[in-house]
């Protein structure tokens, strides 16, 4: 959100200032910008800066997502088919009907890009001049299935915390990156993400530990064995002790 708002005031006053000094240098730009991001969720859930996207969608151009415009698949693989040939000596290449089947299926997450790069892997490993369906890989892609879609903020903001993490490997700038927010607001999620687990199972335990000192006091107006209660002291005790040293 900081460098959205360093991007704003740019785009605005049409100047920039260089690192360490603060004369303004006037620019004259064009802005053309680009994204596959639900830009409209994100102002929603305030991940981008509302006033940003009315000050760059002067002009929009929605592209359809390849997996609503599968026509282009064909061309799209004849075209990548004929380049990555020529770049890597093989020529004539061509994809199988089971293989074109399975392209027109697939959803393609990645759009165009993951089309480039599948086509590109094939070439590379093929043995023949045809594509077989077992030489494109697909990628294997995670999904949450549940019944009812959850509207629960800070649950779907910690999964999105963890996928991104997994995603790049916990990677704190490339996740931060994937989420677009700073690398220092990415931090202090985790930090609370952590806080609010390590303050739950504190609860936890002063709850069992007034249990069973409780239950322990009560035995001891009881006529019970004194094993037991030394039992119940001693797991009393403990309890307070791993609690006042976590």
């Amino acid at each position: 959100m900081s460098m959205q708002s360093k991007l704003l005031a740019a785009i605005q006053n049409r100047e920039i200032f260089r690192i360490g000094s603060n004369r303004p240098i006037p620019i004259d730009i064009r802005l053309i910008s680009a994204t596959n991001k639900p830009i409209i969720e994100m102002v929603v859930v305030n991940t981008f800066r509302e006033d940003l996207l009315y000050r760059i969608n002067t002009i929009q151009i929605l592209l359809p997502p390849l997996r609503h415009r599968i026509e282009d698949i064909p061309s799209l693989v004849n075209h990548f088919l004929i380049m990555y040939g020529e770049k890597y000596n093989k020529q004539e290449l061509k994809v199988s009907s089971q293989g074109m089947d399975a392209l027109l299926k697939y959803s393609f997450p990645g759009n165009i890009r993951e089309l480039e790069h599948m086509v590109e892997k094939a070439v590379i490993l093929c043995e023949s001049g045809i594509l077989k369906q077992e030489d494109l890989f697909f990628q294997q892609k995670k999904f949450h299935v549940a019944g009812k879609r959850s509207f629960d903020l800070e649950l779907n903001e910690k999964q999105l915390i963890l996928d991104a993490l997994e995603m790049h490997g916990n990677n704190y700038t490339k996740a931060s990156n994937e989420l677009n927010i700073s690398r220092k607001h990415f931090i202090i999620k985790l930090r609370n993400m952590a806080f609010n687990r390590f303050f739950r199972f504190v609860i936890l335990q002063a709850i069992l530990l007034a249990v069973t000192g409780t239950f322990f006091l009560w035995t001891l107006t009881q006529d019970y064995l004194l094993i037991t209660k030394f039992t119940l002291g001693f797991i009393w005790v403990l309890q307070l002790y791993y609690l006042f040293t976590i």
